[in-house]
């Protein structure tokens, strides 16, 4: 929920041992649409407000040496990924039967970056 990430400062007053950041439903109430509809599945491509919204909070998951994984199929859109991986995931949970192209995905995304990174 939206509500967490916004009050992430002070779960982290209270204590706690990591985050689980749900993509596919923090999408649908940041964009104000309901995920289990197909119709209006294209506006999980709208994903750079919801980024944007989660950079802050990631930062401060990292100052305060909270580890994060993400789950949802959003995890798999490679602008989402390449963020996630920048911003130092812990993990990605994906379906069984996503393992083998998440683990392309992953390679390719990393690969990437570091010539990126070298160039």
């Amino acid at each position: 929920m939206p509500e967490n990430i916004i009050n992430l400062e002070d779960y982290l007053m209270v204590g706690i041992d990591g985050v689980v950041l749900n993509l596919d439903e923090l999408i649908a109430h940041f964009n104000g649409f309901d995920q289990t509809q197909e119709d209006l599945v294209f506006y999980k491509n709208e994903v750079s407000g919801l980024l944007k919204f989660l950079e802050d909070s990631i930062k401060l998951l990292n100052k305060s040496k909270i580890p994060f994984i993400a789950y949802g199929s959003l995890s798999q859109y490679q602008k989402v990924l390449e963020f996630l991986v920048e911003k130092g995931v812990y993990g990605v949970v994906v379906e069984r039967y996503e393992v083998p192209s998440a683990k392309d995905l992953l390679y390719q995304t990393e690969k990437r970056m570091i010539l990126r990174k070298s160039s």
